[in-house]
């Protein structure tokens, strides 16, 4: 009778574990980073409130409603619109968002500077 035993060397248990602990913080850092992207953002002219969409950690749509007032004008924050995130800093919450002015698309340029400063 002969045994089986499974003999593992020291680079056939490192590699995986590095490599799966690699990519663990990468999906960590690009969820972070995804969470925080502004994906739509839509104006109610009549009631001057604003609903910014943007994802959640679980990857669904989570809606914020603020009033136009709240959002810090984009021209009165460090942000250039030549980078390709700007931050969308609001007076009532301490964590940002960010906007992609550069490669995003804009359907109605009066109502983006309504809301997010006529600077831009």
């Amino acid at each position: 009778m002969g045994t089986c035993a499974l003999i593992f060397t020291d680079a056939s248990i490192i590699m995986p574990v590095s490599l799966m602990s690699l990519a663990l913080v990468m999906l960590g850092v690009m969820g972070e980073l995804f969470r925080k992207l502004i994906g739509a953002v839509y104006i109610n002219s009549s009631t001057n409130r604003v609903k910014i969409s943007h994802l959640n950690f679980w990857g669904n749509r989570k809606d914020i409603i603020v009033n136009m007032s709240d959002i810090v004008p984009i021209s009165d924050t460090d942000d250039k619109f030549s980078d390709v995130y700007v931050k969308v800093k609001f007076y009532s919450q301490q964590k940002p968002l960010f906007l992609t002015v550069k490669y995003g698309h804009l359907l109605n340029k009066d109502s983006f500077h309504q809301i997010f400063g006529k600077d831009v």
